[in-house]
Order: structure tokens, then sequence, then C-alpha cells
């Protein structure tokens, strides 16, 4: 089972004194979760920019940038809506328990969403799951660390358990405004479709039990 709910941060520990909300974080993985990395299943933690990371369909590739936000889950800026989701051991195909936060985007691979779609792997935001296959609000530790890796383009990533983690496209304001802004070669299911998906593999359960 992942301990990333373990990985606690507070301010007396040196950190930047302000602390997000996890509503305010986008894609993004918890401390604690291991990735797939040259050197093995590394915390992502302890990943560097230089060190090669696996990735879903352009083998190793190189870390750029790191984006790391403290978060803050309880008093005025927690609550049960902004917490993470826990997804229990098989719910996904996954081979471990782990819990998600809401806006990270996760690869899933179905049936269903390939006669929808056309294409059986689909990105959806983790949110969109609640209370799917016992995916439910997890209570987590006062303070997190929420981490997002960066790449020369976007990526999805092996998590360590059987899940696959989006990491969106490099993002520089000057870059963005002096150059062509690069173009996600991934895209994320809105919320609507999302949602009618989870609703359709919801009802193939239910036939199926």
């Amino acid at each position: 089972m992942y301990a990333w709910n373990n990985q606690t941060w507070s301010p007396a520990e040196g950190a930047p004194e302000f602390a997000a909300s996890l509503a305010d974080v986008g894609n993004g993985m918890i401390a604690g979760t291991r990735v797939a990395t040259a050197m093995g299943w590394r915390p992502i933690e302890t990943v560097s920019v230089g060190d090669q990371v696996l990735t879903f369909d352009k083998g190793m590739q190189t870390v750029t940038a790191i984006r790391r936000e403290h978060v803050q889950t309880s008093g005025a800026l927690g609550g049960v809506s902004n917490w993470p989701l826990r997804v229990p051991k098989g719910a996904l195909g996954n081979l471990e328990e782990m819990s998600l936060p809401r806006r990270q985007a996760i690869l899933i691979e179905s049936d269903v969403a390939e006669d929808m779609f056309g294409d059986a792997f689909t990105l959806i935001h983790v949110a969109a799951l609640e209370g799917f296959r016992g995916i439910e609000p997890v209570r987590p530790a006062d303070f997190i660390e929420v981490i997002t890796l960066q790449f020369e383009e976007d990526q999805i990533v092996f998590g360590k358990g059987g899940f696959l983690f989006y990491c969106p496209p490099p993002s520089d304001i000057l870059h963005d405004l002096l150059c062509e802004p690069k173009v996600p070669r991934y895209h994320i299911l809105p919320k609507d479709k999302a949602e009618i998906l989870v609703s359709v593999l919801e009802y193939e359960d239910a036939k199926h039990d």
C-alpha cells in the first residue's frame, strides 16, 4: 500500500509559509508516489531534473523541470470536497491501493471508451471517478507536497501499481509570449464526457453483476 499520505510537510521544516489548497493544484502526484525511472521505481520527490523517467509511448524521457507545491488540507483550506480520492486495489486494474489528487489526470483502458471514442485508452480527471468501484475521498495529512514532472513535451508516466499519470507540457509565460506555445499531444476528456463514460462503465459493471 502506498504511504503517500504519511509524506507530510510543515512550515517549521523550512518550506514556504504559504500553502495552496488542493483546489488550486492541477496535475501533480503526492510525495511518496513511485514512478518508473532509469534507476528503477523511485519516490517522485527523489526525482531530479536530468533524470530519465519511463513514459507510455516515448520510452525513457529526460525530466526538464519539476514543480513542487506545498498544500494545506486542513482548516479553511481543507474540506472533504478537496480531499484526494482513494482508489481501492483492482478498481482500475491497479495492483495496489492508492490515493490521488482530484485534478490529476490518469490514463484508463476500457472497451467502453473504444466504443464511445474510438480509442480504448482515455485520459480522465480522477474527480470524475468518485463513487465508481469504491473510489472515495480519503483524509490526508494536514500538509502534503504535490509534485509535477515536466518534459520537453507532455508525457504519460508509469506509476507503480499500474497507474499511468499525465504530465502536462512545460509552461513558461515569457516563452509563450515570445514563441509559439507548445500544443499538448494528449487531450483530457471533458467533464461532461468523462461523467458519461463513468456512468456507462457503472452500467456495464451492474450487468456483469
